[in-house]
């Protein structure tokens, strides 16, 4: 080292236009860094679950923003006119950017869609059960019983309406194709009104608002959070009391965990910057002394920086706020050169004295840190990298820089202070110090396994308290509180991405009836894979042989005869049946059930 001192004695300008080249170079390299504020990337990465996040990340129902309404001192047509304020916002130009779309509220024209493709394909949509419960309403007392109800409809105001829908499906079937819809549904407390989702009581009104863009893209959803909390103010003051409206989901959160990221490093390296500098300054009794011991440590992080950029254009934000202990850390080495100065009469003492001390502690530091590229965490990896490139770095300039920027005329003398007073005491010949030492190693012994790590990884998340207060009363209202799991099928084609599902389907109904679980939602219920659809439309056409069907035609014929029906009252039903019923073989078909979020359970 005392030879690069020299050199750059003999060469301070050139020394001076490396340096300026340097943090021209890593400042050039910070300002195009992209700092990731993702915090699920702490999250332990392997082959597993690195596919099983790319599967979840297709599927966008985890990203959707819930708007919850509640009638405090309204009526539900309060909180139906705020919804449609909303919606109507949402529709407008500023909205257009960041909403692709609104699910929750059904038009009645969607509902007329639903049940015109479920009677369509109707098999597919029928189970073994309910082919037992219709073969039990087959039985001639419960025909008579279902004529006889046929006939007082039809005596009513509905009767007009109620008649297609009486002769062409006499027994109801379409209406329990139509409940497996409900397969999706996100709670049992719940129903349409209007249109619109609400609780049995009406005393709250629920949607669903899609962003495009993905829930921890803080980025784009810093600009829709903001925007909706600026409708959501306006609205409230709007209704005042009537209607309490809440906003809640993934993009709320990740945008309030990226704002407490930057403000917790913004804090502590601030703190720590600010503390150390009055330390110094109280014990060197020089403002010039700590700065000269700052510019290592900067240079340090500048350059670690620099180096993630050309190594991989991003690091994650949680990795920076590692900045306020690497302060710490990395100024040691200016100090301890300082410190030297008091017994080093020359550079050549000073390097021998120092050299082999901070090279030694840099080094068994840094490769510490460095041993985190072998933990299965990007940010872990990202933190590995920082730190090592940080503190080798600044132990090497504190030992080329330190000796240049200090001058003995400017008082290397350490004055007298509280602080060397306390260094100087001799603990270790303090036999209470020692004692209490010892005791406290032993009583460690005793309850150091007793520790528990906490195993809620939701707890990582920072949630302001206003959205607490959205999560508890959207958990209340859909059962979440309960824990949940998100389960995902894939394959290498549609037909084996849909079989798999539908397994995976049959064994969370057996859970379900065992009551291992609460509920679960799926889309296997809808869409089946071909060989499903094939035995179901088999298991149709067996059911309706040709023998039940003029057995159950003579039969409603003679009981419809008794209440003044034509014998050809239930012919569309018989036409119905003769329907040459063909699977269903694109997703695009799927389209025209708009009113369900489809699209959220399949990529």
């Amino acid at each position: 080292m005392n030879i690069i001192y020299q050199c750059i004695v003999r060469h301070k300008l050139a020394a001076v236009a490396f340096l300026a080249a340097w943090l021209l170079i890593a400042l050039w390299g910070v300002s195009r860094l992209r700092f990731e504020e993702d915090i699920t990337k702490v999250l332990p990465q392997n082959d597993k679950t690195t596919l099983t996040s790319k599967v979840l990340k297709q599927l966008n129902f985890a990203d959707k923003i819930s708007v919850i309404l509640s009638a405090k001192e309204g009526s539900l047509a309060d909180m139906q006119a705020a919804a449609t304020a909303i919606v109507d916002s949402l529709n407008t130009k500023t909205f257009q950017s960041y909403i692709a779309g609104v699910q929750g509220i059904v038009a009645d024209e969607e509902v007329e869609s639903a049940w015109q493709f479920v009677n369509s394909h109707l098999p597919l949509f029928l189970t073994e059960d309910d082919y037992t419960s219709l073969a039990a309403r087959m039985q001639p007392d419960s025909l008579n019983t279902l004529v006889q109800a046929h006939y007082k409809t039809m005596l009513t105001p509905a009767g007009m309406v109620a008649q297609s829908f009486i002769r062409t499906d006499p027994f109801g079937l379409t209406f329990r194709g139509l409940e497996k819809l409900q397969a999706l549904n996100i709670g049992t407390d719940f129903k349409l009104t209007n249109g619109f989702l609400t609780t049995k009581d009406e005393q709250h009104l629920l949607f669903f608002v899609t962003p495009r863009f993905e829930g921890n893209d803080t980025e784009h959803n810093t600009a829709l959070v903001r925007q909706l909390e600026q409708l959501q103010a306006q609205l409230q003051q709007h209704y005042g009391a009537k209607v309490q409206i809440h906003f809640f989901g993934a993009p709320f959160i990740s945008v309030s965990n990226a704002t407490q990221i930057k403000t917790d490093i913004l804090t502590t390296v601030l703190i720590s910057l600010s503390v150390l500098c009055l330390l110094l300054i109280f014990f060197y009794r020089s403002v010039y002394i700590p700065l000269i011991a700052f510019i290592p440590s900067v240079f340090g992080v500048l350059s670690a920086l620099a180096f993630l950029y050309m190594l991989k254009g991003s690091i994650s934000a949680i990795s920076i706020s590692l900045g306020a202990v690497l302060l710490g850390v990395t100024i040691d080495y200016s100090l301890h050169i300082l410190t030297h100065y008091k017994v080093a009469k020359t550079a050549s003492e000073l390097y021998r004295a120092v050299t082999v001390p901070i090279l030694l502690s840099s080094i068994t530091t840094a490769i510490s840190f460095l041993c985190l590229l072998f933990v299965h965490s990007e940010v872990m990896q990202d933190l590995g990298i920082f730190a090592f490139i940080g503190i080798m770095v600044s132990a090497l300039l504190s030992l080329v820089l330190v000796p240049h920027l200090y001058r003995a005329d400017k008082g290397v003398a350490v004055r007298r202070t509280f602080l060397d007073r306390v260094g100087g005491y001799p603990f270790h010949r303090n036999k209470w110090i020692v004692g209490a030492c010892l005791l406290l190693i032993g009583v460690s012994f005793f309850y150091f396994q007793k520790v528990k790590f906490n195993g809620d990884i939701a707890s990582i998340n920072y949630v302001n308290p206003r959205y607490q207060e959205a999560q508890q009363q959207l958990e209340q209202l859909t059962d979440s509180q309960y824990k949940s799991v998100y389960a995902a099928a894939y394959g290498n084609s549609l037909e084996e991405a849909l079989t798999h599902n539908y397994h995976l389907y049959q064994q969370l109904q057996h859970l379900k009836a065992t009551d291992s679980i609460r509920q679960f939602s799926s889309v296997a219920a809808l869409i089946l894979p071909q060989t499903e659809q094939q035995e179901r439309i088999k298991r149709w056409q067996t059911f309706w042989s040709g023998t039940r069907q003029e057995e159950l035609r003579t039969q409603l014929q003679q009981l419809g005869a008794q209440y003044g029906f034509k014998e050809s009252t239930y012919a569309p039903f018989f036409d119905f049946l003769t329907t040459d019923f063909e699977p269903i073989r694109s997703l695009d078909d799927y389209k025209v059930l708009s009113a369900l979020p489809l699209d959220d359970f399949y990529h």
